[in-house]
């Protein structure tokens, strides 16, 4: 994990201490960066959590970027019993419902994000995409990694606060509306029965915890309520208006 300043390592290193272990080195896998690091840059007024080289969350709120980096590093739980599936998508919820989106998309949130939170719908900060074989609901968790919320919120208090409310999507339940793939250029539109399943079960990264059969259960409930469509975009300030409409 790798910050911008020391002072942001050291709140980094307090508030997950308990999860620190020494002596290991390792590549940095992520990093975060606050508003003003570089003032040249056109994004200097808002705050990046990175995955590798990827900005994953981009926000004018330390908060929210404090816990995207909580949630995110819980994502690499992968197997956790709870015979919940998880699935390499991109989440957005709003309005009640929620919209799987393709993973690769959330690099691109920079140009799009905006229009989609006029819209009304947020993105999830979470690694995967969570759904439950019962119902084929989005599943958004209260976090279950410990951090120490007295450094945290101490240290909030000594960083400048969000020029406007930004926060995380809420702990719940939330039917999905739609499905969009990425196939690349050649392919945009409705997918439509088997293809659809298939496409979705392939995205299932902890198969071998639920099971083929688990992941299908999954997969099949969120289509026989959601339309799944291709999705392809030349500019990726357009990719905003297809998935609103797929919550409509």
């Amino acid at each position: 994990m790798r910050s911008s300043t020391p002072a942001l390592r050291d709140l980094v290193a307090r508030v997950f201490g308990p999860h620190l272990v020494q002596g290991v080195s390792a590549p940095a896998n992520y990093s975060l960066q606050l508003a003003g690091h570089d003032p040249d840059q056109p994004d200097a007024t808002f705050h990046f959590l990175y995955r590798g080289f990827n900005p994953v969350i981009r926000t004018t709120d330390p908060r929210r970027l404090f816990d995207g980096l909580r949630t995110f590093l819980e994502g690499h739980l992968v197997d956790q019993g709870d015979g919940l599936v998880r699935l390499d998508a991109m989440a957005l919820v709003g309005r009640g419902r929620a919209v799987l989106a393709p993973a690769d998309s959330r690099h691109l949130l920079a140009a799009f994000e905006r229009r989609l939170n006029m819209g009304g719908l947020r993105v999830l900060d979470r690694l995967w995409a969570t759904v439950d074989p019962a119902d084929g609901h989005l599943v958004v968790d209260e976090p279950v990694v410990e951090i120490d919320e007295a450094a945290l919120t101490a240290g909030l208090e000594r960083l400048p606060a969000a020029r406007r409310p930004d926060p995380a999507v809420e702990p719940g339940r939330y039917p999905i509306a739609g499905w969009a793939f990425g196939f690349g250029a050649e392919r945009s539109g409705p997918i439509l029965g088997a293809e659809a399943i298939v496409a979705g079960a392939r995205l299932a990264v902890n198969t071998p915890s639920v099971g083929a059969q688990g992941v299908l259960d999954a997969v099949s409930k969120v289509m026989a309520a959601a339309p799944a469509v291709a999705l392809w975009v030349d500019d990726p300030t357009e990719l905003a208006a297809p998935l609103l409409k797929l919550a409509d």
